[in-house]
């Protein structure tokens, strides 16, 4: 992963390190926002037409300005085959990461990442991990919701109030395993990491995530009526 893509952050590729160990990476896609702030002093996401006028690139990272925030999410399908009592296990990882973090002034906003998937996989026991990474250390954000062929999700803040100045969140991990009790019998299956940034509001304690199945694939929802913009990235997997 460090590899594929060498300007991500030091403590991402540490994660990349930690996560993928002992597995071989089969595909990995990323996908990109840029924000930028309204005259309430929200962030919201711009367009391609407002990044050109800029003359700036599409690309999160390419847009490191005082004013506009990107963001870059990455989803990336791994697997190991015997070295189990499973014929496959797959390691679903997400990682996100902005290119400068949103200097929003209170610690109570909440934002989440989601790793959702379909297909007939069940779930391996305790395999869910998080890590998300401050300005000033490390949390690790529990699970909120876990549903089978549908996916799992971690809320937390966007920023943490500090002692001296509020802390926030630059980049974070999350991942979870998945188990086939047959060997691959070419199935596809669609993964999805998705990052949703809440806006328009500094108090907001849970985006109330749900997952379901629906038509063959998988949707999120959560009951907050906050807006909620949403930055997902695709990938398959084969099962």
């Amino acid at each position: 992963m460090a590899k594929l893509f060498p300007d991500a952050s030091p403590k991402l590729k540490e994660d990349w390190k930690k996560m993928y160990d002992g597995y071989t990476i089969v595909s990995v896609t990323k996908a990109d926002m840029i924000y930028k702030k309204d005259e309430n002093g929200n962030l919201v996401p711009m367009t391609v037409q407002e990044v050109e006028q800029q003359g700036g690139d599409v690309g999160a990272l390419g847009v490191g300005s005082n004013s506009n925030y990107g963001i870059t999410v990455y989803i990336t399908t791994a697997k190991v085959t015997g070295g189990s009592s499973y014929p496959t296990e797959w390691l679903l990882g997400g990682s996100f990461e902005w290119a400068n973090h949103p200097d929003v002034d209170e610690g109570n906003s909440v934002d989440a990442f989601v790793i959702g998937w379909y297909g007939g996989l069940a779930i391996k026991a305790n395999s869910t991990s998080s890590v998300v990474h401050y300005n000033d250390g490390d949390k690790y954000p529990a699970v909120v919701t876990l549903t089978p062929n549908a996916g799992v999700g971690w809320e937390f803040n966007e920023a943490v109030d500090g002692f001296w100045s509020n802390s926030y969140a630059e980049s974070g991990s999350f991942s979870i395993k998945i188990i086939n009790s047959t060997s691959d019998a070419g199935n596809i299956g669609n993964v999805i990491g998705q990052y949703n940034h809440s806006y328009e509001t500094k108090t907001l304690t849970s985006l109330g995530l749900s997952l379901s199945t629906s038509g063959g694939g998988f949707s999120i929802g959560w009951s907050t009526t906050t807006k909620v913009n949403t930055v997902p990235a695709y990938t398959t997997y084969t099962y």
